[in-house]
């Protein structure tokens, strides 16, 4: 019985918008029709569940080459065009198939934000499948964004908090992430980065419950994690460069088959994901 949860995998902030500090007027994104980016999306997830005795150890990779072009860009709301160059999915350690992505691949969607980078609209061709088996794609190219303050000279710190649904092997869960940014004074030439390079340094708090079946057995969810990482942008921060991240999720499936007492099964999720301009 496997009931190791999907990770979020792709699931760090990817900065593909261009974000400028004005200070006085706060973050902001911006952007030119035409402008276009293009990114490389990593990520491992390693997931260790124990049940009844045994120990199981599953790695997910993924990997994506991400276009971004810029298709209107108005007062309250930048609209994207969004196309996977490539992706792949695979699964260590374990037999499970990687997922069919060619439905996806070169297809345009369409993401719309606020120059605060909260979500407008995502349009997704309807027959493109929105989750995958390790990747739920709504929700990777809907919450990528670090959101900035709406409200100007908020910006020595803040924090965001974001609330969706997810599907996990049959459980429907309720995901709320508090996510605390704190930008990091520019680099000087040979401290780690390019003279007048621009950093955020961000933290989460991550708790998730849900319920549901699999295979007729009803299941209950409940986790917390916390996660770290760092967003890099240019000099005045005005081109994104990139960014590292580092999540731990401490999962409780509880199974109830009918007639036997409830089943506990702890699962560690430990997931690295990184996003670099090409």
């Amino acid at each position: 019985m496997s009931l190791v949860p999907r990770p979020a995998t792709l699931g760090l902030a990817l900065v593909l918008l261009s974000a400028v500090s004005l200070h006085a007027q706060g973050y902001r994104y911006r952007a030119q029709p035409g402008d276009s980016a293009s990114y490389r999306l990593t990520s491992t997830a390693r997931i260790h569940q124990e049940f009844q005795g045994d120990s199981t150890n599953v790695t997910v990779r993924s990997e994506a080459v991400l276009n971004v072009v810029d298709v209107q860009a108005e007062p309250e709301t930048l609209s994207y065009g969004v196309t996977f160059d490539s992706l792949s999915i695979r699964f260590d350690d374990a037999a499970m198939p990687s997922p069919d992505v060619t439905p996806i691949l070169g297809r345009i969607m369409t993401l719309s934000v606020s120059p605060t980078g909260r979500l407008r609209a995502l349009e997704i061709p309807p027959d493109i499948p929105a989750a995958l088996t390790g990747c739920d794609l709504r929700q990777m190219l809907s919450n990528f964004l670090p959101r900035f303050p709406e409200v100007a000279g908020a910006e020595a710190s803040w924090s965001d908090t974001l609330s969706f649904g997810c599907l996990q092997q049959g459980i429907e869960a309720q995901v709320r992430v508090v996510t605390t940014y704190a930008p990091r004074a520019s680099q000087a030439e040979g401290e780690g980065g390019p003279e007048g390079e621009v950093q955020l340094a961000y933290s989460t708090e991550t708790t998730l419950s849900g319920k549901g079946e699999q295979n007729g057995t009803p299941l209950l969810l409940d986790g917390h994690g916390r996660g770290a990482g760092t967003i890099r942008m240019g000099p005045r921060g005005e081109v994104f460069l990139g960014s590292i991240g580092r999540q731990t999720l401490e999962l409780e499936v509880e199974a109830a088959p009918p007639g036997s007492p409830p089943i506990r099964i702890p699962v560690r999720q430990e997931i690295t994901s990184e996003v670099r301009r090409r």
